[in-house]
């Protein structure tokens, strides 16, 4: 029983700062490749990374120092508590950082950390960029919409991304023919109007995507 759970706290001790850095890392970038062999190679190159830092704390802690004098002591003082917390809030603390940074859709090392690999869908592909597009909307029901899928820094757009529900935010109505989906134009420019349009993905039966606004 007690070598199972040695086994254990070795286990978790292995995989534990890397798993915090991993998560802390998604919580900035997104999670794509939830349910994918990917998010296990990350998982398995963050704590071989996190392991090979922490490796003198991981020496001390089940080892060294640290371990004598607890196996010699029936209480462990607080000023310890804090080095024993760093193991998993370092690698949050990374995590995070390099997320932050990961997270800028123009950033270099957004593209080292995803490769080359291709967005989980097309929806990802375009809402994911940094392009302003007018987004014209043909809904299920027969009826046409458009708005501006940009940010001017009192409107904001945003599209969630896989695997949670898919929904768009526009950030300013554009004037279309409700029936053909033709520009409504008003001095050979579409007509804006400041109101937002919210939608489900599951309401729409494609887009037209227009990258120039006028």
């Amino acid at each position: 029983m007690m070598g199972t759970f040695q086994a254990l706290a070795v286990t978790l001790v292995s995989i534990l700062p890397g798993a915090f850095a991993v998560w802390a890392f998604e919580n900035q970038v997104g999670s794509w490749g939830l349910n994918s062999p990917e998010r296990i190679y990350r998982l398995i190159a963050a704590s071989t990374v996190m392991w090979i830092l922490f490796a003198p704390l991981t020496y001390w802690l089940w080892a060294g120092p640290f371990h004598t004098f607890v196996s010699t002591h029936a209480h462990l003082p607080i000023v310890y508590w804090p080095i024993i917390a760093s193991y998993v809030l370092i690698p949050a603390a990374i995590g995070s950082t390099v997320g932050f940074f990961a997270a800028k859709r123009s950033s270099w090392l957004r593209k080292f950390l995803r490769g080359t690999s291709h967005s989980p869908t097309a929806w990802e592909a375009f809402f994911d960029s940094d392009s302003a597009a007018i987004v014209r909307i043909k809904l299920k029901t027969g009826t046409w919409m458009a708005g501006l899928y940009a940010e001017d820094g009192k409107h904001i757009a945003y599209a969630s991304g896989f695997p949670e529900p898919q929904t768009l935010l526009l950030s300013q109505t554009v004037l279309v023919d409700p029936l053909t989906g033709a520009y409504l134009k008003e001095g050979g420019s579409p007509k804006f109007e400041p109101s937002g349009i919210l939608i489900e993905y599951t309401e729409i039966e494609y887009l037209i995507i227009d990258y120039e606004k006028s």
